[in-house]
């Protein structure tokens, strides 16, 4: 593939979970966002074939914090996200960026071992979409998300904030159950599809966040948050 370098912009990112909340001037760089990507990093690397892993896209990037971290592994990254403040923010020297919105067909020649999903679908009101482009782009796909406390199969879109560089470039969004989502996947093309949530440690909440929670239980409530967590999932899927 040939990704195209980041504004020569840089933002100046602050020292992880032990900047305060003082400090925090995006929802990227607050202690729990980091802390949730450094958790997420370990059980990615313990899980995948990480051998075989040397191309890496990482869609909806948000403030290319998982690619920094794949990077410091000595992968090769390409970070896409729809916000182009997202893209400019990116604070690795000569990071590879497109800005793109992720409902688009990527590039032909945007290929990869690996994409990641992380945190991205439910800021969508058409994730189907953005799992298409996914599985044209990698045989590998991981996705982390917040899911809706239901066991079968269920789907919810709306509306939410747009203010915020974390949220919807447009507005819409959804929930969705996990069963759902791993139809999806297999809907998409990934037939081999690993829940891996309950290794990804909890993380407690802070000023921008609510907590991240990976070991939850259904209780059917159709309930995507519970005593001041988000309920999380993550898969690892492969075709």
């Amino acid at each position: 593939m040939e990704p195209r370098r980041a504004s020569e912009k840089q933002a100046v990112q602050g020292q992880g979970a032990a900047m305060t909340l003082s400090r925090v001037v995006s929802p990227f760089d607050a202690p729990a966002y980091l802390e949730r990507c450094e958790n997420l990093f370990q059980v990615l690397r313990a899980n995948l074939p990480w051998s075989q892993m040397h191309y890496i896209l990482d869609l909806g990037c948000g403030s290319g914090e998982m690619g920094h971290l794949f990077r410091s592994a000595h992968k090769t990254v390409m970070s896409v996200d729809g916000r182009y403040e997202n893209i400019e923010r990116l604070v690795v020297q000569d990071y590879f960026a497109l800005c793109r919105d992720v409902h688009e067909p990527l590039p032909m020649s945007l290929t990869a071992d690996l994409v990641l999903c992380l945190g991205l679908l439910y800021h969508s009101e058409d994730p189907m979409r953005i799992l298409e482009n996914c599985a044209r782009a990698a045989p590998i796909i991981c996705v982390e998300t917040l899911c809706m406390d239901q066991e079968g199969i269920y789907f919810l879109s709306f509306q939410e904030e747009t203010e915020r560089i974390d949220q919807s470039l447009d507005g819409g969004c959804c929930r969705f159950s996990p069963a759902w989502l791993e139809r999806a996947l297999k809907r998409v093309g990934y037939q081999r599809i690993e829940d891996v949530s309950q290794q990804v440690k909890t993380v407690e909440g802070d000023g921008f966040h609510q907590g991240f929670r990976y070991d939850w239980e259904f209780r059917n409530t159709g309930d995507s948050y519970r005593d001041g967590y988000g309920l999380r999932k993550l898969w690892i899927a492969y075709k």
